[in-house]
Parts: C-alpha cells; sequence; structure tokens
C-alpha cells in the first residue's frame, strides 16, 4: 500500500478489502457504475505511477471540467492496482441521472481499442465483489451498470445503442463487448 497526493494505492486485492471492510460510510449506496478513462490509454501507461496518473486526472477534473474533485471513487488501473479517488461519503461525478447513491469506478484504458490484461481483469472483477458485498448490492443490471447504457441526457437505455449512448464507455472490447 502507497498513499501520496491523498490518494490510497492498493497492490492487491487483499490489501484493498483490508480497507474496504474497515470504511464506516454514512452515504447510502445502492448502485455501482462502470467507465473507463479512454485517455489516458493503455499506451499511456508506464509502471509504478498509479498515484501520479490519479492525481492527473483528479487535476484535469477540476481545473478543465471544473468539479470540485476527480469525479470518480476508484481507478484500476492496468497493473491491477486499485487508487481511490474522491471521498466514498460524496455523489460522483459519473452518469448523468445515475449519480446519487453510486459509486464510480474508472478502468484505466481505452477499450474501444486496448486488450485488457489479466491482472486488471482480476481486480475488476475483486472490486465489484468486494463493493457489492460491503454495500449489499445485487450483481445484476439493476446494481451495476456501464457509462454507455444512457444517453448524454441521463436517460437509461438499458444496453448500449450506438446512436444514442452518451458514449461507448467503457468500450466495445470490455470484457467482450458493451
Amino acid at each position: 500500500m502507497k498513499r501520496q497526493y491523498g490518494f490510497i494505492e492498493f497492490e492487491n486485492i487483499n490489501e484493498f478489502k483490508t480497507w474496504l471492510n474497515s470504511q464506516q460510510v454514512n452515504r447510502k449506496i445502492t448502485r455501482l457504475q462502470v467507465h473507463h478513462t479512454y485517455s489516458p490509454a493503455y499506451k499511456h501507461w508506464a509502471n509504478d505511477n498509479a498515484l501520479r496518473r490519479q492525481n492527473s486526472m483528479k487535476t484535469y477534473h477540476m481545473k478543465t471540467n471544473g468539479w470540485n474533485d476527480i469525479a470518480q471513487h476508484f481507478t484500476i488501473f492496468p497493473d491491477g492496482h486499485i487508487v481511490t479517488g474522491r471521498s466514498l461519503e460524496k455523489t460522483p461525478v459519473g452518469i448523468k441521472g445515475w449519480n446519487s447513491n453510486a459509486i464510480c469506478i474508472e478502468i484505466y484504458g481505452d477499450f474501444d481499442n486496448d486488450e485488457m490484461n489479466a491482472a486488471q481483469k482480476e481486480s475488476i472483477i475483486g472490486c465489484y465483489a468486494l463493493l457489492s458485498k460491503k454495500f449489499n448490492i445485487p450483481i445484476n443490471s439493476t446494481g451495476i451498470r456501464p457509462h454507455c447504457w444512457f444517453t448524454a441526457g441521463g436517460t437509461y437505455l438499458g444496453d448500449y445503442n450506438a446512436s444514442r449512448s452518451a458514449k461507448t464507455c467503457p468500450g466495445k472490447k470490455f470484457f467482450g463487448g458493451n
């Protein structure tokens, strides 16, 4: 486990599990969002830079987008490391119309083009499983939804629709496709 820039980097799922189990969250959490960074993508990745990358995303979200914090609660990097983001007590900036009671998870990569590696896949599955268990969130499309299942205006589509979805996020190749 490493700490820098106000973030914590978990180097394996057991570190994340121990930390998560110790968290007392007062905000009601009933759903999980699925996102990819798009940019930066795998081609921008260098080992041991997860904390610096997370800080860069926070700076971008605050200075360019004008938000009061980084959008996501967690980012999962290509090496399988999970890094904290905004406080779990804060509502994310992830999917218009589906932010209340949600946790936003950003997965580093452009999964319209990148092929996800095994370390990241394992951490994604573990992270969502642990969050689902902690907050009693169903592991189905009621409790976990990708960004691409919504229009830019926040209307829920129930599936990716190339002509109506806000984005392809988390990517056309994400775990075999949207």
